[in-house]
């Protein structure tokens, strides 16, 4: 081959411009990707403004250095050093692996594989050498080794995702606005519930900026959907702090603490939430939640912390065990997530089709609309008939574009 007569010095006379063009494809397509980058380094000294070979040599830089990089027991710094390298000559195009590149080494930075303290800012200035607007909007798909076809989210959908998460990180809160409201705005399909998180992050940049009215009013229109997360009721609870609203405050902690059993991802606002409470005048509970901290972290192997109260935890309550710290513990929050409220009781009338959502129809003969996302306890036992236990809340009906009244927080009554 004419590149190894080239190394060889053999060659009749000095190569040009395209030579080295046509060199770079052949041995790309021989897959001898250090011999591509041995050319590259060549021909960008005999051509340092040119940028035909660019998209070549990232590609060539990704075989050699990062694909299948090991970031447990490889060069973290050699990685990066890599990638610093083809964004420098690197740029977006649909030939170029720059995109690709990007994605897969901010995925490593958040995921915490490059060290234990996550660089949000090197993340965010790699995430700067993308235009999402260009990035793919489709959906990827792909099968499993059972057969089944698994969707993922589309390369712009996670630009955005990773961008807004950064940006609130580095407290760049009217950034992380902007970004959210553009996310919103321009991707028409969110994957599963990523919309959601979006629109979470905006809230949580409007609290930090004392925005109060509108991380109230967005988290009012984010509770209208069917599936609810702990962290809204945890952002629900700030604003109600910040509004002095103490009711509304218990209410949330109440509906965040019930949500699912997984207590151990609550740690932080359970502790949080237990400075509130004790100057709330719920001392025992706020006790509780303390312990129930403590027990978690011990369960977990974390490190066990001082809390932020006047005393110790009372040696009576330290000696309960959790599952009776959780058993007092949720009869309180159950209290004060349920004041006010009005159930009612029905059957269910009809699951459509779907299997995600039906009708239910009320003691007093109306009908309401339910998801299965909001069904509290029982959901295995849920049938065409069963008896069930709900109160309402007002939920975006969008093929009238109109709130309505669905039925929300169903226990199904077993028999």
């Amino acid at each position: 081959m004419f590149w190894d007569k080239h190394c060889q010095g053999e060659d009749e006379q000095p190569w040009q411009e395209w030579d080295y063009v046509f060199a770079m494809t052949a041995l790309y397509k021989m897959k001898r990707y250090e011999d591509c980058l041995q050319l590259y380094r060549e021909f960008h000294h005999a051509y340092p403004s040119a940028s035909l070979l660019d998209d070549r040599m990232g590609w060539a830089v990704y075989h050699v250095h990062l694909k299948g990089h090991d970031f447990k027991t490889g060069d973290n710094a050699r990685y990066l050093k890599q990638v610093d390298f083809v964004l420098h000559h690197g740029k977006q195009g649909p030939y170029s692996p720059v995109a690709m590149i990007v994605g897969q080494a901010v995925r490593a930075i958040l995921s915490g594989c490059l060290g234990q303290k996550i660089d949000y800012q090197r993340a965010n200035d790699y995430l700067d050498k993308l235009d999402p607007k260009r990035l793919p909007q489709e959906e990827r798909t792909y099968q499993q080794d059972d057969g089944k076809m698994r969707r993922l989210a589309s390369e712009q959908e996670k630009w955005y995702a990773y961008k807004s998460k950064i940006l609130l990180k580095l407290q760049q809160y009217d950034a992380c606005i902007s970004c959210c409201d553009q996310a919103l705005a321009v991707i028409n399909r969110f994957h599963t519930n990523n919309d959601a998180w979006i629109a979470l992050r905006k809230i949580e940049a409007l609290i930090e900026l004392d925005r109060t009215a509108d991380a109230k009013a967005a988290l009012e229109h984010l509770l209208q959907r069917p599936a609810r997360h702990w962290k809204m009721d945890m952002l629900g609870y700030r604003i109600a702090v910040m509004e002095h609203d103490e009711d509304a405050a218990l209410k949330y902690i109440g509906e965040a603490a019930l949500l699912d059993p997984n207590h151990g991802m609550r740690v932080q606002f359970y502790e949080e939430t237990a400075s509130f409470l004790n100057e709330a005048g719920h001392e025992r509970m706020a006790m509780l939640q303390y312990h129930l901290v403590d027990l978690l972290r011990e369960e977990n192997g974390w490190k066990i912390r001082p809390h932020h109260v006047a005393g110790k935890i009372p040696e009576d309550i330290a000696a309960v065990d959790k599952p009776a710290t959780l058993r007092e513990l949720r009869e309180f929050w159950r209290a004060q997530r349920d004041k006010d409220k009005v159930f009612l009781e029905g059957q269910v009338k009809k699951i459509l089709p779907s299997g995600r959502n039906g009708f239910i129809e009320a003691a007093d003969g109306k009908s309401y609309y339910f998801s299965f996302a909001d069904v509290r306890s029982g959901r295995k036992h849920l049938a065409e008939g069963s008896s069930v236990r709900f109160t309402l809340a007002k939920r975006m009906d969008r093929k009238k574009n109109r709130l309505s009244d669905n039925a929300v927080e169903i226990t199904v009554e077993q028999k």
